[in-house]
């Protein structure tokens, strides 16, 4: 995914018609890709299954754009 210009996917994990979950273990697959979740699941076993799905962020709403700008710069640091 990198190579063709996505670098990052920010999704929610309610999605209409699919999970977030689901659709980031698909595109985790690609190298170089890396995700933030936006749920407003807050447990330990939400953001535990939020990784495993291989996202790098969890952030649970409401979130505003200063958290969504350092949870953005964090997971790109660690490309």
């Amino acid at each position: 995914m990198a190579e063709a210009g996505i670098d990052l996917v920010v999704a929610d994990l309610e999605l209409p018609d699919a999970s977030g979950l689901g659709m980031m273990r698909v595109l985790s697959a690609a190298p170089g890709l890396r995700g933030i979740a936006i749920s407003g699941a807050v447990g330990e076993s939400d953001m535990q299954e939020s990784a495993a799905a291989g996202f790098g962020w969890h952030l649970v709403k409401p979130i505003d754009s200063a958290m969504l700008r350092q949870a953005i710069a964090e997971v790109m640091r660690g490309a």
